[in-house]
C-alpha cells in the first residue's frame, strides 16, 4: 500500500496553548515529533469560530459570506425556527471536488460537516454530525462496509459522558478503531492526498475543563484534558506510522483553539431590558409560566452540578422527543414577535434585525434598520462583567465589514463578538430570568453552559517534503490552506471547477433530531 502525498489530520479544537507545552515536555510524543522537524504557526479561524463555520472555510478557502454557512443553524424566515445546517447547503464546492477533478486519488474520513457526503476520486466517510451512521455516510457504495468489516460497537457521534469513570477508555477506543478505518479503506482505494480528523481534543475539553480554571492551570496541571489530548496523538501517531514515509507532506490542522469560559452572555435578556425584543408578558413571570419550562429550568440548574453534567447527555436522549419540540414551542412563542425589532439566534453572537418583507412578523422598515443596529451595538458594547467590571464585548460588527462582499443567504445582519471570545454568547431563550452576563468564579456555573469554549487561535503544524508552503503564509487564516493542498497536490486554484455537491434539501424531521441530539450532547443547544 503505497503512502498518501499529503496527509492532513485534523484535531478538532486543538489550541497550540496546550500542546506547545505539553509537546516540550513529551506528553505529545507524536505532534512533538512533527513540530520538532517542520513548522507550527497559529491558525486563525472565523468570525464565529464555531465548527460547521469553520471547517467549511477549510473546505472551501472561504469566509462565511462565500460558502454560506454561519452557524449549526439556518433561520425559517416564516416560523423563526432553528433548523440544522449540512454540507449540502455550502454553496462553494470543496477542494476534495477540485481534487477529484483533476484526476488525483482522494480519501476523507470523519472530517465534521461533510454529510452528505460528495462523491469523489477516491473515498468519504462523513463525521459526528451525521443523523445515523448509515449507507448515506459513506462514498462510495460499499465504503462503510469496507471500514467497519467487523468492529462492532464503533460510535461516530460524540462519546456520552457517563459513566465518566471510562470515558476516556470510550474516547480512545473510539479513536483506535477510526485508525484500523483508515487503515481499511486506504488499502481499498489507496489514495494520493488523505485527511482524517480527530475529534477528542474538542470534545474533551468541552467537558472535562475545570470550571475556572485558567488555559495556563490546565497546561500546568493536565489531567482529564491532558489525557483526551493523549488520545489524539496516540492516534496520530498510529496513522504516522501506517500512513506516512520520507515523500509524505503532513500538514495539522485545527478548525479553533479552545480556553475557559469567563462567562456567559444571555443575548435574549440584554436585548429585552434595551427594548429592542419583547417577551409576551405571561412569559416572563415564574408564577404564569408552563409547567413544562419551568421544570427545564430546574434540569437546567441541576446540570451545573457535577452529577448533572455526568447525566446530562442521557437525560437528553430520555426526555421524549414531543416534550422537547414541546419546550422549544414555548420558548420561540415567549417572544413577541411583531413588536420584536431585533433579535439573537445561532451560536457564538449572532443577530438579526426584524425586518418587514423579509420575516414573517417582521416590523422594522429599510429607514429604521440602521437606527436599530446602533442601538444594539450601544446594548451590547455596554455590558461590563459583573466580577471584573471589565468589557465583555469587543466588537458589534455588521455582516459586510466582516463576510464576503456577495454575501451568501442566510447572513447575521450583526455579530457580537465577545472579549478574546472568553464569553459564552447566545440566546439562551430557555433561561429569560438569567442575568445579562454571568461569571463562572462568582456565580458558581448557574448560568455557564460548557466550561471551555472556542477561541479564535487554532493550530497548524507542517511537517515533510513541502513544508515550506506553510512556511510561506505569514499570518495563516483557515480558508487559506485549501489552495496550500491544492498547491502541494499540483492542482491549480482557479476557481474553475463545478460544483458537485449533495442539494440543500433540509433534514428529515428524525435526521434533524439525531443531529440536535449530538449538538445537545456537546453544550451547543
Amino acid at each position: 500500500m503505497r503512502a498518501p502525498r499529503l496527509l492532513v489530520i485534523g484535531i478538532d479544537g486543538a489550541t497550540l496553548d496546550l500542546i506547545g507545552p505539553w509537546a516540550r515536555e513529551g506528553k505529545l510524543p507524536a505532534l512533538r515529533g512533527l513540530m520538532g522537524s517542520g513548522v507550527t504557526k497559529p491558525l486563525r479561524s472565523t468570525l464565529p469560530p464555531v465548527t460547521p463555520v469553520a471547517w467549511s472555510s477549510f473546505l472551501t478557502g472561504a469566509d462565511p459570506g462565500g460558502h454560506g454557512i454561519y452557524s449549526f443553524f439556518r433561520l425559517d424566515h416564516s416560523s423563526y425556527r432553528p433548523l440544522p445546517v449540512h454540507a449540502g447547503h455550502r454553496r462553494l464546492p470543496s477542494f476534495w471536488q477540485s481534487l477529484s477533478q483533476a484526476g488525483v486519488a482522494v480519501g476523507q474520513f470523519n472530517t465534521p460537516f461533510t454529510y452528505p457526503v460528495e462523491p469523489l476520486n477516491g473515498f468519504a466517510v462523513a463525521g459526528f454530525d451525521t443523523p445515523t451512521f448509515g449507507r448515506d455516510a459513506a462514498y462510495p457504495d460499499g465504503a462503510l462496509e469496507t471500514a467497519l468489516n467487523g468492529d462492532h460497537g464503533y460510535v461516530h457521534r460524540p462519546v456520552p459522558l457517563a459513566p465518566r469513570e471510562t470515558y476516556h477508555e470510550r474516547l480512545r477506543k473510539q479513536a483506535m478503531i477510526q485508525v484500523r478505518m483508515c487503515g481499511r479503506l486506504l488499502q481499498r482505494w489507496p489514495c494520493d492526498v488523505f485527511m482524517v480528523t480527530f475529534c477528542a481534543t474538542d470534545h474533551g475539553a468541552h467537558r472535562l475543563w475545570p470550571l475556572g480554571a485558567t488555559t495556563e492551570e490546565v497546561a500546568r496541571v493536565g489531567g482529564d484534558v491532558l489525557e483526551a489530548y493523549q488520545v489524539a496523538d496516540e492516534a496520530i501517531g498510529e496513522i504516522l506510522e501506517r500512513h506516512a514515509d520520507d515523500g509524505t507532506t503532513v500538514l495539522v490542522v485545527s478548525d479553533h483553539g479552545m480556553g475557559p469560559a469567563e462567562g456567559a452572555v444571555n443575548m435574549t435578556r440584554v436585548l429585552a431590558e434595551a427594548g429592542l425584543l419583547r417577551v409576551r408578558p405571561e412569559a416572563g413571570r415564574d408564577d404564569s409560566i408552563p409547567l413544562r419550562l419551568r421544570a427545564v429550568r430546574g434540569v437546567r440548574r441541576f446540570f451545573r452540578d457535577g452529577a448533572g453534567r455526568v447525566l446530562k447527555p442521557l437525560a437528553l436522549r430520555l426526555m421524549p422527543e414531543r416534550a422537547k419540540a414541546a419546550v422549544a414551542r414555548t420558548e420561540l412563542s415567549s417572544i413577541d414577535w411583531e413588536r420584536t425589532l431585533a433579535f439573537p439566534w445561532g451560536t457564538y453572537g449572532q443577530v438579526q434585525i426584524n425586518r418587514e418583507g423579509e420575516w414573517a412578523e417582521g416590523c422594522v422598515g429599510p429607514r429604521d434598520a440602521d437606527a436599530v443596529a446602533r442601538d444594539v451595538t450601544q446594548a451590547f458594547e455596554e455590558l461590563r462583567d459583573p466580577a471584573s467590571a471589565g468589557p465583555v464585548i469587543d466588537e458589534v460588527a455588521p455582516a459586510e465589514e466582516i463576510y464576503a462582499e456577495e454575501r451568501a443567504p442566510g447572513s447575521p445582519d450583526l455579530l457580537v463578538i465577545p472579549h478574546d471570545y472568553s464569553y459564552d454568547i447566545g440566546p439562551y431563550l430557555q433561561s429569560p430570568e438569567g442575568p445579562p452576563v454571568a461569571n463562572s468564579h462568582t456565580d458558581g456555573g448557574e448560568w455557564i453552559d460548557v466550561p471551555a469554549i472556542h477561541r479564535l487561535e487554532g493550530t497548524l503544524i507542517a511537517s515533510g517534503p513541502c513544508a515550506d508552503r506553510i512556511s510561506e503564509l505569514e499570518s495563516p487564516r483557515l480558508e487559506d490552506i485549501a489552495s496550500v493542498i491544492l498547491r502541494i497536490a499540483g492542482v491549480s486554484s482557479d476557481g474553475e471547477s463545478v460544483s458537485t455537491q449533495p442539494d440543500g434539501s433540509p433534514y428529515t424531521e428524525e435526521q434533524a433530531r439525531q443531529v440536535e441530539r449530538h449538538l445537545e450532547d456537546l453544550g451547543y443547544l
